[in-house]
């Protein structure tokens, strides 16, 4: 009901880290959904742990701000939100570093720009991907694309100019070439787990 209201145990800007647990968790929501939504069950749970725990938002394409369709911008802007999210964090906690957390996009090529195009790998310690899109199909859509003549490339190509954090996550585009360019995921010096499953 409010996308921009933060999930229970998220953003208390007066957290400091633990020296059990001495860098906050910032939490990278998929694409199409909100910080409230995706970390409902994981935020409390980090936070009832000791952890000081981060969320926002990014990629809103709407005309208003708590739009509940949220990470379907371009991956360049979302990685400039969470540079600046971290940034935030890092300041208002004293850490050096943080933990990235995510799902999907948020797991892997919007974080993967900020860690290997944007420079912020100094500033993370561990990236976890939950799901991780490290590069898709799009599935019916490229299907689309590649099958059905004029109208399959008319409607992949809609979602470009309307959705790019769509399609700045398949295998072939110029944002996956650019994160990826010897196929490799993991960003140098970032400690790096991906969590899947073969229905992934």
């Amino acid at each position: 009901i409010s996308p921009d209201t933060p999930p229970p145990g998220a953003n208390d800007w007066n957290c400091k880290p633990s020296p059990e647990h001495p860098r906050p968790v910032v939490l990278v929501n998929p694409t199409f959904t909100t910080q409230a939504l995706a970390f409902q069950a994981g935020s409390p749970l980090l936070k009832n742990a000791g952890y000081c725990v981060f969320t926002f938002n990014y990629g809103n394409i709407a005309p208003v701000s708590g739009s509940m369709f949220q990470a379907l911008d371009d991956i360049p802007a979302g990685a400039e939100v969470l540079s600046d999210t971290v940034d935030k964090v890092l300041e208002a906690t004293g850490a050096d570093q943080v933990d990235l957390v995510g799902h999907s996009q948020g797991g892997g090529i919007m974080p993967d720009y900020y860690l290997k195009v944007l420079g912020g790998a100094e500033k993370v310690h561990t990236k976890v991907g939950i799901s991780p899109s490290t590069g898709t199909t799009l599935s019916e859509f490229a299907f689309l694309r590649s099958l059905v003549p004029v109208l399959g490339p008319l409607v992949f190509g809609s979602l470009g100019g309307s959705a790019a954090g769509l399609t700045d996550q398949v295998l072939d585009s110029e944002i996956a070439k650019q994160v990826y360019p010897d196929g490799t995921t993991a960003a140098p010096g970032v400690e790096t787990t991906a969590i899947v499953t073969r229905y992934d």
